[in-house]
């Protein structure tokens, strides 16, 4: 990847909520299944795990254009 990766507060809320860890969040980003465009400049990583599909939302930080930030983590059903 090369960019350090943060994760928002939001991030962190739905993970717990939806019992993601922060490891599969980051496996999804380095070793997506497929990705797929979002808003804003920001794209969506897929990964399968544990027979759940989760979807990582990546974007630009308002900051340090050599981070990027985890803006929201939710589950496919």
């Amino acid at each position: 990847m090369g960019r350090e990766l943060l994760v928002s507060e939001h991030a962190l809320e739905r993970m717990q909520l939806r019992e993601v860890s922060e490891e599969a969040v980051r496996l999804a980003v380095r070793r997506p299944d497929w990705t797929s465009p979002a808003a804003f400049g920001a794209t969506n990583y897929w990964k399968e795990i544990d027979g759940r599909t989760i979807r990582v939302t990546v974007g630009p930080t308002l900051t340090d254009p050599n981070a990027r930030v985890v803006w929201t983590v939710s589950i496919k059903r």
